[in-house]
Formats: structure tokens, C-alpha cells, sequence
């Protein structure tokens, strides 16, 4: 019933904030700035707002198209990317979940475990800042080269293996591996609950 009540509360805003962008777009259709097309210049903004309406129609409803309903039968059934949008609902506090570290990192094991490569990215950098788990610099490097093995770029660069990095450039990969695995989670998260 919340989770309905919060998918409500989003389309109202999306409503709302549509309705806002038309008032200012037909503001502006009303002004004429050039006057020899005037014509051309209508034809513009309602094109403008035809974009505006059919972007916020496909990415906006889009992306909590999924509830917690959907997701969580198919985590408990096996699927890596399931099991991994799962987690990211408790890393993000999403879909009526609140914010739980242990079992956001307990899902993400289980992802990385069957291969994810950006399950086992997240969950080097959860090992690496104690994010729902004991930090463990070993198991840390454990997961982000088997990402890398992968060829997943942000873990070679974490690593100190990434070709680019190398060369007469000074670089400090242990500021760098921190920085990123402070943001790696929260960030990848997002991105799990993206894909279909």
C-alpha cells in the first residue's frame, strides 16, 4: 500500500512539474522574437514540448516501473540482476525499503557471486569501506579483480592496472580506490535499478 501511495505521490510531481514547464512554454510561444517567423517559432516550442512530454513519459515512469513485488520473488529465485537491484533497494532506500547495509550487502554477494561484473565491482568497494560488511582490504582486491578480469574498467583503474593510468604521471590509486569506493555503491545502485 506505501509503495502505491509513494508511485502516486511521483506521478502527481511528474504531473505537476509538466504542467509548470507548458505554462512556461506557451509563455514563451506568446512572445514574438522574431517577427517575419513567427510561424517557424511556434512550431518549434510545440515541438519542444512534445520532446519534454515524451521524455518525461519514458524515463520518468520508467525507471520505478519495477516495485519490490517484482524484484524480490526473482532475487529469491537466483537472478544475479534481481539479487542486485534488490540490494540496491536497501542501499538506496527505495520502493518502501529502508536503508539496511547488512542485507544490501548480503544480496550483492550473492550477485557478484554468479558473475555480475558490476555486482562484484560494488561489493570490492562494500569490502573495501565496510559497507554492510567488515572492511577487508583482501577480499576487497579479491572481488575488484575478478571484476577486472572481466575487463571492467573502473576496477583495473582501482587496481593500478588500467593502461591509461600508467606512464611519467604521478597518480595516488590509493586516494583514487577510496574515493571510488565511497561513491561505487550508491552509484551503481542506481544503475541496477535501471535495467530491466
Amino acid at each position: 500500500m506505501k509503495e502505491h501511495a509513494v508511485k502516486q505521490d511521483l506521478m502527481n510531481y511528474y504531473v505537476t512539474k509538466t504542467q509548470i514547464t507548458m505554462l512556461k512554454l506557451n509563455e514563451l510561444s506568446s512572445i514574438n522574437y522574431m517577427p517575419y517567423t513567427n510561424n517557424l517559432g511556434i512550431s518549434m516550442i510545440k515541438l519542444i514540448k512534445y520532446l519534454f512530454i515524451s521524455y518525461l513519459l519514458s524515463s520518468g515512469f520508467v525507471v520505478n516501473a519495477q516495485t519490490t513485488e517484482e524484484i524480490q520473488p526473482l532475487a529469491e529465485q537466483g537472478n544475479a540482476l534481481k539479487q542486485a537491484q534488490f540490494a540496491s533497494l536497501y542501499i538506496l532506500g527505495k520502493n518502501g525499503i529502508e536503508v539496511d547495509k547488512r542485507k544490501a550487502a548480503k544480496w550483492m554477494k550473492k550477485a557478484a557471486a554468479q558473475g555480475l561484473v558490476e555486482a562484484q565491482a560494488s561489493l570490492a568497494a562494500m569490502y573495501d569501506i565496510g559497507y554492510g560488511v567488515s572492511a577487508d582490504r583482501g577480499l576487497s582486491t579479491q572481488w575488484y579483480e575478478k571484476a577486472a578480469a572481466q575487463g571492467h574498467g573502473t576496477s583495473l583503474a582501482v587496481l593500478g592496472k588500467n593502461p591509461a593510468a600508467s606512464g611519467s604521471v604521478q597518480f595516488s590509486y590509493k586516494s583514487m580506490r577510496l574515493n571510488a569506493s565511497k561513491s561505487i555503491p550508491r552509484e551503481y545502485a542506481k544503475r541496477f535499478l535501471k535495467k530491466k
